[in-house]
């Protein structure tokens, strides 16, 4: 009887999570982001902190929008979202929950805390009343410069980033295409969830997969009109993980 109770108990648990992710957390960080390829290129992101988990929210939702844009000679697909995109990472398992979008279709993934290889410089520099530090590393397919500070003593940082002995208070990438910058922190208490009983749950590789499949599917239906007047190539720049189109064979 024991048994069964304890299984019926993590079977509710288990649908429970599938509904919705609850966040507690008991600060507030503001990054100004800029990603080359959004319209528009600059807007605010939040970074929820609490014991047992983190959350960074790159957007709020949208109307879906199905557009093509020609812009010198090049075509851009945009199809906005109708989910906040979230990124949650979880301190007991190293693990990352995020709202994955190809096109029109959203997913829940379900991917691995990255262990990025930093390289800790001996550079220093005053980002407000925060002595900071800079480090560089890579992370699927992108070179990141970023400045953290041991003071605010948080692994964390913007987006997926993290791992460092201190919050990461800019970080930006060697094309230019990414930067995020730390605005405030703010210590506030709260609750966020998602509903996510949607949302399809896909692995990082099957997500890959499915983002390489509807790519090149795209690509072959532009270039099948035959215009020598529109490029169209992966688009690795309008990826803020590019690898997932480099690895491509």
């Amino acid at each position: 009887m024991r048994k069964m109770i304890f299984l019926f108990a993590l079977l509710i648990s288990i649908v429970s999570v599938a509904k919705s992710q609850q966040i507690k957390y008991d600060k507030v960080l503001t990054y100004k982001t800029q990603l080359s390829w959004e319209q528009p290129p600059e807007f605010s992101t939040i970074l929820y902190v609490g014991p047992k988990e983190s959350c960074f929210i790159m957007s709020q939702p949208t109307e879906a929008v199905k557009k093509v844009n020609i812009d010198e000679g090049k075509m851009y697909y945009n199809a906005g979202t109708k989910y906040p995109k979230f990124v949650i990472k979880k301190f007991n398992n190293d693990t990352i929950l995020f709202l994955g979008q190809v096109f029109k279709k959203y997913c829940l993934v379900s991917d691995r805390v990255p262990a990025i290889k930093w390289k800790i410089l001996s550079d220093t520099k005053q980002i407000g009343n925060y002595k900071c530090q800079k480090a560089i590393g890579q992370f699927r397919g992108r070179k990141y410069t970023v400045w953290f500070s041991r003071e605010v003593p948080l692994t964390l940082g913007p987006w997926k980033l993290g791992g460092l002995p201190g919050l990461i208070f800019e970080a930006s990438d060697s094309t230019a295409n990414v930067s995020f910058n730390l605005v405030s922190i703010k210590n506030k208490t709260g609750e966020l969830e998602f509903n996510t009983s949607k949302l399809q749950k896909k692995t990082w590789k099957e997500f890959e997969e499915c983002t390489r499949k509807a790519w090149k599917n795209m690509i072959a239906y532009l270039t099948s009109f035959g215009s020598d007047k529109i490029h169209v190539g992966k688009p690795n720049v309008h990826l803020l993980e590019p690898s997932i189109m480099q690895s491509e064979k």
